[in-house]
This record gives structure tokens, C-alpha cells and sequence, in this order.
């Protein structure tokens, strides 16, 4: 357990590679937890275990993956521009302030899964062989990619609005 109004921070080794780093159970129970890698996005911080974070989760820089353990914290969970949150689809999440910049990875195999009901910056469908549907009308402010798998917006009947670019080589119905 961390102390009151202290904050730990996962910032990788620096050396430009692309590294996965395991947030384990060393400390499941964070006051902040930030990540704020020196590396940009080739670096991954994937949770080992579900943290209990009694204040801020914040992504700075790099890439928190859920990996399917929920996240969940008291305050404010903020992913900033450039920096990814990456959910296979069925995890419990507190609501992020999602910056411009930032993006949303939905990576999840084994769906389906409806997608949270934010308002995206940039959103990346990624999860072979799965379908993702749309929890109710979606914004997505910046780019839509659906790299793999299906985001289904026939099942629900709701809006989907894209303000940037449209890629799709996975399947849109």
C-alpha cells in the first residue's frame, strides 16, 4: 500500500526498444498511479492484477494495457495526447478524460464486446476474430482504425461520427 497523496511512477528503461512491462502485485493498492513512459508508445504497461488506485490513474505517455483486469480509481483517470489505453473489451474502467491526441485500443479475441461509451480522440479496433458493438451514438473525434476484427454498429442501431480519418481492413457492418 502507498501512502496518502503519494505517486508512483512506471517510466521504462529509456533505451527506445520496444519493452512490455508487467505492473504486478508488488503494490496493488496505489494513492496515483501514473504512466509516463520515456520511451513513447513502444513501451507497454500491462496491469498483472487488478490495483486499487485511491485517487488518480494518469496515462502520460506510453501504452496502459488492462490486459482484462478491471482499473478502477476515486478520482480522475486522464489518458493524455499521444499516449494509448488499451482494453480488450470486457474490463471495468473508470471513465477516462480522453485528451486530443489520445487513443483508445480495443484489442480483446474472445468478444463480443460492446465498446465503452466514450467520446474518443482516436479509436483502434484490433481484436482478431471478435466483434465490438457500440454501446449508444459514438463520437469519434479524430481517426477510426479497424485493424482486425468487426465493429458492428447493425446490432444496436446507433450513430457512429468520425471526425478524422476512416481505415478499415478489418469489417465494418
Amino acid at each position: 500500500t502507498n501512502a496518502t497523496n503519494s505517486t508512483v511512477n512506471f517510466i521504462g528503461d529509456g533505451d527506445s526498444a520496444a519493452d512490455t512491462q508487467t505492473i504486478t502485485s508488488f503494490a496493488t493498492t496505489y494513492y496515483n498511479l501514473t504512466i509516463n513512459s520515456t520511451d513513447g508508445t513502444t513501451d507497454i504497461f500491462q496491469l498483472g492484477s487488478s490495483p486499487t488506485i485511491n485517487n488518480n490513474l494518469t496515462v502520460t505517455a506510453g501504452i496502459l494495457s488492462l490486459a482484462g483486469f478491471n482499473a478502477s480509481c476515486t478520482g480522475t483517470h486522464s489518458v493524455a495526447s499521444g499516449a494509448i489505453l488499451r482494453l480488450q473489451g470486457g474490463e471495468t474502467v473508470t471513465t477516462p478524460t480522453l485528451s486530443s491526441g489520445s487513443t483508445v485500443q480495443y484489442v480483446g479475441t474472445s468478444g463480443p464486446y460492446t465498446l465503452k461509451n466514450y467520446t474518443y480522440h482516436h479509436l483502434t479496433i484490433n481484436g482478431s476474430g471478435t466483434t465490438f458493438n457500440l454501446p449508444a451514438t459514438i463520437d469519434v473525434n479524430g481517426d477510426l482504425t479497424i485493424t482486425a476484427g468487426t465493429l458492428d454498429a447493425t446490432a444496436t442501431q446507433y450513430n457512429l461520427t468520425v471526425g478524422g480519418n476512416w481505415s478499415n481492413s478489418g469489417t465494418f457492418t
